[in-house]
């Protein structure tokens, strides 16, 4: 018998804490409130039995993570807010001992599915809703839920790169009920939980966000419309580090090209200078084209500034030819070109022609009759000194045995020359005696030779043959006229690397605004 009554003694003591831990579980006032709100709810149910259900979207722009311009997407990260009313979840506050809020996981209540409807998340088909957001839902005793959590999107951005390195971005955001049309849910844009708003917003490196937008609209596509949130961010590019390691560098490998105009010509490195230059801007652009965005819908600025750039190094090259053909040329110089360059151009440009004196030699060379192209120019004749008192007709005859095509016209005889071989076939006729007859023989062919070659130098004058006096005058003037052309391409070459800069860049509306700000 004692240990019966021990052992209901014992079980008496069990149950009742047991029945007292029960009773201070029960009186807990968010159980209690949970267990009463959600007994017998299904979160699928539309609030208020199917009524119209206000749906506040608030977005609170974080940072700017990507903007892919290849696959035309926008990354960035955001806070968002959704708040609306449901009359299925209230309570008396008065009931849980004033408790007025409480916190519950999405999936036990309904919650609106606005997505964003251009996604470009390739992992999150539905950009939204359980899908994105994690966190727990605020319930309010008024039947007012919040909903905040951060999200990443990632959306559909039309990358327009024309103006690039400073190009504006307008990417837009577009979030709305996939289910539900107008007549059951509605969503507004919260002004003061949207935007960009300062201890917030992180700034990016390479992009400046202007601003962001938000506006309703309402779309039509089935009997009810649909309402949408739109949010629009203006975005600029930091334009200063492309300018720093792109536009400088292929403007200072542009105007080197000028230098060539500086070079003396009788050095011969103006053409390789050109051509280094030029292989310079092509090595130079295909490094820094991987660091260009890729687009073939348009030619942005900077593509477009190198171009130009190359086009105008292959311009120099040309006008470098020219002017080398004009400092190397030795025939007579039109006359209308004469008028124009030296007479109206070189004046403007402060350049004078320089003539150059001839010595006493040169001057005797020059008026001797002979001709003045063949003396300087002709190089079978470059070792023969015009010093000389006299010329041996052995060494004519072999001159023309070395050169066949070298007819007798070409021979610069002297007249001196000719007379003192006549004064010694005389001297040596006297001195023979009785041998005259074959020595006066000799004498006679010498003499033959000596009035051939008088008929000879009397037809050269009359070709008129251009004496060294005006080939050096020619080349005077030539030379004058390509140190006017080297000073116009240089002043012509300034303007118009200047103006196609200026042109090209000025199309981009950031730096027109820039320009008028400054």
């Amino acid at each position: 018998m004692l240990r019966v009554l021990m052992l209901q003694v014992a079980v008496s003591m069990l149950t009742y804490q047991t029945t007292n831990a029960e009773r201070n579980f029960s009186r807990n006032p968010q159980q209690r409130l949970l267990d009463d709100l959600l007994a017998g709810y299904d979160r699928d149910g539309h609030p208020g039995g199917g009524q119209r259900v206000k749906v506040d979207v608030g977005a609170k722009v974080v940072r700017i993570v990507n903007i892919d311009e290849k696959n035309n997407a926008l990354q960035a990260q955001w806070w968002m807010k959704q708040d609306w009313n449901n009359p299925d979840l209230r309570w008396n506050p008065d009931d849980y001992d004033g408790l007025q809020t409480v916190y519950v996981v999405p999936s036990k209540v309904w919650v609106p599915d606005v997505l964003l409807y251009n996604n470009a998340d390739k992992e999150m088909d539905a950009a939204g809703a359980l899908e994105k957001y994690k966190t727990k839902i605020s319930l309010s005793y008024d039947g007012n839920n919040s909903w905040m959590a951060p999200a990443m999107f990632q959306s559909i951005c039309k990358i327009d790169i024309k103006y690039f390195p400073f190009d504006e971005q307008h990417c837009h955001m577009k979030f709305a009920s996939w289910a539900y049309d107008v007549s059951k849910l509605d969503v507004y844009v919260n002004p003061k939980e949207t935007g960009l708003q300062k201890g917030i917003y992180q700034p990016s490196n390479e992009w400046h966000l202007v601003s962001v937008d938000a506006v309703r609209n309402e779309y039509t596509c089935c009997p009810h419309p649909y309402s949408e949130v739109l949010l629009t961010l203006n975005l600029q590019r930091h334009s200063r580090y492309y300018v720093i390691n792109l536009v400088f560098p292929c403007a200072l490998i542009a105007c080197m090209v000028f230098l060539t105009f500086v070079l003396p010509p009788e050095c011969g490195e103006r053409i390789s200078l050109c051509i280094t230059v030029l292989m310079a801007m092509t090595i130079f652009q295909e490094l820094t084209s991987e660091k260009l965005p890729p687009s073939s819908d348009t030619f942005f600025l900077i593509g477009t500034y190198y171009t130009v750039a190359i086009f105008e190094i292959g311009l120099a090259i040309a006008a470098t030819c020219l002017v080398l053909n004009f400092y190397y040329s030795k025939t007579k110089m039109p006359g209308w070109l004469k008028t124009i360059l030296l007479r109206t151009l070189a004046p403007l440009v402060r350049v004078k022609v320089k003539r150059r004196r001839l010595s006493v030699k040169e001057s005797l060379r020059s008026t001797d009759g002979g001709h003045a192209l063949d003396t300087i120019h002709n190089p079978t004749f470059e070792t023969f000194n015009h010093s000389d008192n006299g010329l041996a007709l052995t060494w004519v005859g072999d001159v023309f045995e070395q050169n066949s095509s070298v007819s007798v016209m070409s021979v610069n005889l002297r007249k001196d020359s000719v007379v003192d071989e006549e004064m010694d076939s005389k001297q040596n006729i006297n001195n023979c005696g009785k041998n005259c007859n074959g020595i006066a023989g000799k004498g006679n062919h010498s003499i033959k030779l000596k009035e051939k070659l008088g008929q000879e130098k009397e037809s050269t004058h009359e070709i008129m043959e251009p004496t060294l006096h005006q080939i050096i005058e020619w080349q005077d003037e030539w030379r004058a006229a390509s140190q006017v052309l080297d000073r116009l391409i240089i002043i012509s070459s300034v303007i118009i690397g200047c103006v196609s800069a200026a042109v090209i860049f000025l199309q981009a509306p950031r730096v027109r605004q820039m320009l008028s700000f400054s």
